[in-house]
């Protein structure tokens, strides 16, 4: 049934926050939560995408999700 590996259904989302090491914590928080009120940022990214894993030693990632958002 094939050779094992299982396709790609989804394309890579890019990442809505500077990864760069240079980057101010505080920046990038300020960035996500743009992001995430503009819905460049979803629910999911925020546990799969491991470059917003660098927030949670800032604030926890659950004051993203109480933004308001209306898109």
């Amino acid at each position: 049934m094939g050779n094992g590996t299982a396709p790609v259904t989804v394309p890579p989302r890019p990442t809505a926050i500077e990864t760069d090491d240079a980057s101010d914590i505080e920046e990038r928080w300020e960035q996500a939560e743009q992001a995430y009120r503009e819905g460049r940022i979803r629910d999911e990214d925020l546990l799969l995408d491991p470059a917003y894993q660098v927030l949670m030693a800032h604030r926890p990632l659950s004051d993203l999700l109480r933004i308001r958002r209306e898109f």
